[in-house]
């Protein structure tokens, strides 16, 4: 439409359509007020519950079929936080009392998804289509890991067996892995100190560890930043098991492209296991400078362009000095002739500037 105002009133309408059935305060309040529905022993028993069931499994089957959980997000995150556009005191005031009820409406169908899950596990059949399935509801859960981290938190140990990466879902298994670290990242603030090293102590540092050998870059990238924010927890430890596993994993792909940085101008000409090992290291060394945070870690304001040298020696690598060093090691892979490694080596770099906004200045200049 033409007229902004019908543009805002046609927006509304579908969002209103949407909230009517995925978030129906009344049937919601059935949790409360309603009486129980018949259930198997164990299983959700409110006409609420019932009806979360339902919803959950809708958002899914949209899911699925889009193939994104995008427009989900956007469509939950607008429903319980307000829409940017359009903006009028009266729908102000309805948007903040949707977004007053949001949490436990949320926490319900959070319960309803992991239901949702294990009920797909006991009845799978180990058909092709099983895979887009369980990312389709892995996807919609990270919808709801998203808006309300904490929420995953008492679900977790039904999540982190997924990160072996071996969930007979063939193709699907980087999408299940990439989905899961995602969540583990966002519910990580929300670890207190017993469940923090319980977890931490237990196979999940090694499982998302080997993720960063088996799978594509964009696992990798969500694989790192989870290892990163159980680094950075602020109950965790200076030497830390997910800590020495991050710099273990750094020092083994920054040695990877200092060995490999001379040996050609042209990767196009090189085998293909040498490229995808280049594409996977210049992936993993950006995402650890993007997300591990330093101590003190903020930038002079006069930053000295003298402090982006290539570190030879492996022994002095520490996560502390890792992003001057890689970075100047991503300058070299910069100057290769072939636009693939130059398009990876600036996603790589990408991760520098997001964490440290200073060192573009610098990068100008160099």
């Amino acid at each position: 439409a033409a007229d902004r105002k019908e543009d805002d009133g046609v927006r509304d309408l579908i969002h209103e359509t949407f909230h009517t059935l995925w978030f129906n305060s009344k049937a919601f309040d059935m949790g409360i007020t309603g009486s129980p529905a018949k259930s198997k022993p164990g299983q959700m028993g409110t006409k609420a519950e019932l009806y979360c069931k339902e919803v959950s499994a809708q958002m899914v089957e949209v899911v699925r079929v889009s193939g994104s959980n995008e427009v989900l997000f956007t469509l939950v995150k607008g429903l319980l936080f307000g829409f940017a556009e359009g903006d009028k005191d009266k729908k102000n005031v309805e948007r903040k009392k949707r977004q007053e009820d949001s949490h436990s409406q949320c926490k319900l169908l959070v319960k309803a998804l992991i239901e949702l899950l294990l009920s797909f596990e006991e009845t799978r059949e180990h058909k092709e289509d099983d895979g887009k399935q369980l990312v389709a509801i892995l996807a919609t859960l990270g919808v709801f890991a998203q808006t309300f981290p904490e929420l995953v938190v008492p679900h977790v140990d039904t999540l982190v067996p997924y990160l072996k990466g071996d969930n007979g879902v063939k193709r699907y298994e980087a999408a299940v892995v990439s989905q899961v670290s995602s969540m583990i990242s966002g519910a990580s603030s929300h670890f207190g100190s017993g469940e923090l090293n319980r977890l931490t102590s237990g196979e999940l540092p090694n499982d998302l560890v080997n993720i960063c050998y088996k799978f594509p870059s964009e696992a990798v990238t969500s694989a790192v930043e989870a290892l990163a924010k159980l680094a950075n927890h602020p109950d965790a430890a200076s030497d830390s098991m997910q800590e020495k596993k991050l710099l273990k994993l750094a020092t083994q792909f920054y040695s990877y492209l200092l060995k490999t940085k001379d040996v050609t101008n042209d990767f196009s000409s090189m085998k293909k296991s040498v490229r995808d090992n280049v594409r996977r290291a210049l992936a993993a060394l950006g995402s650890i400078c993007r997300f591990y945070e330093c101590a003190g870690a903020a930038d002079d304001h006069t930053l000295d362009s003298s402090v982006f040298v290539i570190e030879t020696d492996i022994a002095k690598l520490q996560l502390d000095n890792l992003s001057n060093a890689a970075f100047a090691l991503f300058l070299q892979y910069l100057s290769k002739e072939d636009e693939s490694t130059k398009c990876l080596t600036l996603r790589a770099m990408n991760g520098v500037f997001i964490s440290r906004p200073r060192v573009v200045l610098v990068a100008e200049q160099m």
